[in-house]
């Protein structure tokens, strides 16, 4: 079972009640999170996983706030961590063109990943616009007509410098 889907570590309690009952069944369990979490409530439930699936959507910590409103620093600790755990770990990377789908932020992220997160795996996820209409419905001004997905090329160029210059497996679960 994987726990995805708006934020599943947002309601901690419920997840650890459900993780340790499905765990006990001998249910194999994943997880998907942007990584903005109290790692120490939450590690209990992450020791359990089977895999652990972590955005990284910017290195920087002005960029993210910029683009997201609030610092990375939680998300870079809590990847940090999760990968000290053992568990396998996929690091997800939304490549957001006009965010940062550019060779110079790229570089960064395989070198925080490389450093930071012996082991870790990397999946580039390439922008889409699938749920903008959410956005007008929630009443929420649409994502920036600026933002676009990176090209295949891009794509692989970068999927080719994690794995050769940074030792970084690249995966893709599409």
């Amino acid at each position: 079972m994987t726990f995805s889907g708006g934020e599943a570590t947002a309601q901690p309690h419920f997840l650890a009640e459900l993780v340790d009952a499905l765990y006990d069944d001998g249910i194999s369990l994943a997880l998907e999170t942007c990584g903005q979490f109290d790692f120490a409530a939450l590690r209990p439930v992450l020791q359990k996983m089977d895999l652990l699936f972590m955005d990284l959507k910017h290195p920087d910590t002005q960029a993210h706030r910029r683009f997201t409103g609030q610092g990375n620093e939680t998300i870079l600790e809590n990847l940090q961590k999760a990968a000290a755990l053992g568990v396998p770990l996929v690091v997800r990377i939304p490549t957001i063109v006009g965010v940062n789908a550019d060779d110079a932020t790229m570089e960064k992220a395989f070198t925080f990943i490389s450093s930071h997160c012996p082991g870790a795996r990397l999946e580039l996820l390439p922008y889409h616009r699938y749920g903008e209409d959410k956005y007008a419905e929630l009443g929420l001004p649409r994502p920036s007509a600026d933002f676009a997905a990176p090209t295949k090329a891009q794509l692989a160029r970068w999927e080719a410098l994690a794995a050769q210059q940074y030792g970084i497996e690249v995966v893709s679960y599409k």
